[in-house]
């Protein structure tokens, strides 16, 4: 039987579905499964750091080759720039010339035989060697034929000062560069005639010495007044021998 009851309690249900389709029963937008995803913000990506690849210096000298100095003592005396700091008067020009007319002398004086016109420009050692060579050469009948076609001018490739208890030397590398005609000929006149005739057909040959010389230091120092007539400074006595002229250097060592 429908009583007035039951419809309160049918109305009572249908609010209470109506409610819970109103809370329950709706689907959100941001929910459809049509909804394409919002575009997110991509993370900020972290700054590169980018470390010190110099070495560093107290380890660059350890990695260079062993081949290349690190540390030059100035006491080893070597180099042309200490040599002509501790001389400051030295005149290369004049030194260099008189080192190519040695040169050219010695070697017309060693083919000739006869050291006597230069043996002040040579030392013990050189000299010594140079009078050997001579000696084997008449032993065995020969002679030496010695033509300086031309000298290239020499150049200081480098110097070295020495230490002694006594003094101290200078000793100069000069690079010599020359066309000779050089050749040994039978020391009998008549073969000698027929070695000459055939002179034309020797052929010139470039040689390349390095010629070491040296002088005490004490000679390449600046002159001083020993008395009470004292020159002018900078100006050197009329009766003086040129300063830096080839004068007290001697041949030490050929290569």
């Amino acid at each position: 039987m429908f009583t007035p009851l039951n419809l309160i309690l049918l109305l009572i249900i249908a609010f209470v579905i109506f409610r819970l389709r109103g809370v329950l029963g709706q689907r959100n937008p941001e929910d459809s499964p049509d909804r394409k995803p919002a575009n997110k913000p991509e993370p900020e990506e972290a700054p590169i750091i980018v470390e010190n690849l110099a070495p560093d210096s107290t380890d660059a000298a350890a990695d260079m080759p062993a081949d290349i100095p690190t540390d030059i003592d100035a006491k080893d005396g070597r180099g042309i720039a200490l040599f002509r700091q501790m001389c400051p008067t030295f005149d290369e020009k004049t030194f260099l010339d008189g080192a190519a007319r040695a040169y050219e002398m010695i070697l017309r004086g060693f083919a000739a035989d006869d050291l006597t016109p230069v043996r002040a420009l040579l030392g013990d050692d050189v000299a010594a060697g140079f009078t050997a060579a001579i000696d084997d050469r008449r032993a065995n009948h020969k002679r030496l034929i010695t033509k300086i076609l031309k000298i290239d001018r020499p150049c200081l490739e480098d110097a070295l000062i020495v230490e002694s208890d006594k003094q101290n030397y200078v000793q100069l590398e000069v690079r010599f560069r020359a066309d000779i005609i050089s050749y040994l000929t039978a020391e009998d006149s008549a073969a000698a005639a027929a070695d000459l005739d055939a002179d034309a057909q020797q052929a010139a040959h470039t040689s390349d010495d390095l010629w070491v010389f040296e002088q005490p230091l004490a000679n390449l120092a600046p002159p001083q007044a020993h008395s009470k007539n004292k020159t002018p400074e900078n100006s050197t006595p009329k009766d003086s021998p040129p300063q830096n002229s080839h004068a007290g250097w001697r041949l030490i060592r050929t290569q």
